[in-house]
């Protein structure tokens, strides 16, 4: 028995603590946001950091809400870690039932799979110019054969598992995105644009339209943070992790963007390293962006291969199988990368059409079901008779129901039950005092199961997110995919035409 014991804690050593886990959140926001998302903004005019922070900020209240929705989970049915191979379609079917929760993991499965396409196309594109630049143009070597490589390279890397498997790449992918971003910053700085003033254009709706998808794209973690969440020693921690890589990968983006708006405005392509003048500091940076971009896409799609490998009864360990399944799903991006025209067009339509959803509209609406679930199943604990002494009856003071709540808890140890039960004999104004210190932290994700129903700002801020995310999903997509066919009429893909693909490349070298 005692060796039975030992395993769940051998197990839980080997999981996420906050720092590996605030690394792998970092790694999936990745360069992205310092080397494809400037001019974006540059062409929403002036209001495009604003936008940019506006977002930001809903995307982390979103995903400390979806945090806290496994944290409910866990108490509403014990048997749900059985399902952490697939924690957002259980959540789902939790809330609503099993036909929504096979609607998110097909949408899941899409923006996991599609996501993997414009990473390719930069990291590709990024070693196309470092050999047209290294020497003098005589070697244009396609990145539609990049492409390939870089495919058959990431392969062996997604043999590995899951995030507690590759918690050294996040940590790796992590340091090489503040490094980039240090060198990018040199570079943007060392041309001299006194003889060009920077161009801002005016804000209009299709450009803000157009960066809302792409934000959704760049920013959004949700299809991985409950992934990450189901592999880290102290769930409750995912909030600060949320924060800490928020304002990491956040603060680079800001500082880039400015830098570019100051410098660049509309000059400013959009890839920020192409065009910029060449040197080893600008060559050094494209060899990082791209390892960074490789190790992205390896933590990233794992949400993706422990859907498909659950739906075809795949053991979670190594083996032929997984082997086999991670390099085809892998292949077939690859495939998709090469019949893209450009990878912002991309990142535009996956985050308008599909990210958006994740992001917006069912964080909120699971949310306010499984608050309202979990309230409802502890409302007989809430009113409970309780023994005042000597066999009298009371009615439990509203300021103790929580601690009660907590003697129930299946995530709780004995330690920490034994220590509730505590509370509760010592006088009223201690046990007030000894919650407020733990119940006032919004990144507390445990706090949700304290806090009852939604009160009205909470369903009236949910319905306004949800509103705004249908509203903006459903333009960006639009506008998006209308730019696609214009841009696919002016430059072909590779899949059709390897040599008019390149010349793009090779013009903006």
């Amino acid at each position: 028995m005692d060796s039975v014991k030992s395993n769940p804690n051998q197990q839980n050593v080997n999981n996420l603590s906050l720092f590996f886990a605030t690394c792998c959140i970092i790694d999936l926001f990745g360069i992205f946001p310092v080397i494809a998302l400037p001019r974006t903004i540059i062409d929403c005019g002036w209001l495009g950091i604003p936008l940019a922070l506006f977002l930001l900020f809903i995307q982390i209240y979103t995903a400390i809400m979806l945090g806290r929705c496994w944290i409910i989970a866990e108490q509403l049915q014990k048997d749900i870690l059985k399902k952490k191979r697939y924690p957002y379609a259980a959540l789902m079917e939790l809330a609503f039932g099993r036909n929504a929760s096979r609607l998110v993991t097909i949408i899941l499965g899409l923006t996991v799979f599609g996501g993997g396409a414009p990473n390719l196309l930069v990291a590709s594109q990024n070693l196309q110019l470092i050999g047209l630049k290294l020497s003098s143009y005589d070697m244009d070597f396609s990145y539609c054969y990049w492409l390939l490589i870089l495919g058959l390279i990431c392969c062996p890397l997604m043999w590995l598992g899951g995030p507690k498997d590759l918690k050294w790449v996040g940590l790796v992918s992590a340091f090489t995105v503040i490094i980039s971003s240090l060198l990018t910053w040199y570079c943007l700085l060392d041309v001299n644009t006194n003889d060009q003033l920077p161009i801002i254009p005016s804000a209009s709706w299709e450009p803000i339209i157009i960066a809302y998808g792409i934000l959704a794209f760049q920013f959004d973690v949700h299809p991985m943070l409950l992934t990450i969440q189901m592999d880290m020693k102290n769930k409750n921690e995912l909030g600060y992790a949320i924060l800490i890589a928020f304002l990491v990968s956040g603060g680079l983006f800001v500082i880039t963007s400015i830098l570019c708006y100051t410098r660049y405005g509309t000059h400013l392509l959009y890839n920020t390293l192409q065009g910029l003048k060449p040197s080893g500091i600008l060559y050094t940076d494209f060899v990082i962006v791209t390892i960074q971009i490789i190790l992205s896409i390896v933590v990233g799609a794992s949400p993706l291969f422990q859907i498909l490998e659950e739906a075809l009864h795949i053991s979670p360990g190594f083996g032929w199988k997984r082997c086999l399944l991670r390099t085809a799903v892998m292949m077939i991006t690859v495939l998709l990368a090469e019949a893209i025209p450009r990878f912002d067009l991309i990142m535009g339509l996956i985050g308008g059409a599909l990210m958006g959803q994740l992001m917006f509209i069912y964080p909120p609406l699971m949310y306010r079901r499984l608050r309202t679930l979990y309230a409802r199943k502890f409302a007989q604990m809430s009113s409970l008779n309780y023994k005042m002494s000597y066999g009298s009856n009371g009615v439990l003071p509203t300021n103790l129901r929580a601690l009660v709540f907590s003697v129930h808890r299946a995530d709780l140890s004995m330690e920490d039950r034994l220590e509730s039960v505590h509370l509760l004999s010592r006088p009223t104004s201690v046990v007030q005092r000894t919650r407020k210190s733990t119940l006032f932290d919004f990144f507390q994700l445990e706090r949700a199961l304290d806090m009852g129903t939604l009160d009205m700002c909470e369903k009236s801020v949910n319905i306004l997110l949800i509103t705004l995310g249908i509203s903006a999903s459903v333009l960006s997509t639009y506008y998006s995919f209308s730019e696609i066919i214009e841009y696919a009429d002016f430059t072909p893909p590779c899949i059709l035409n390897v040599s008019l693909a390149s010349k793009l490349t090779y013009k903006q070298a």
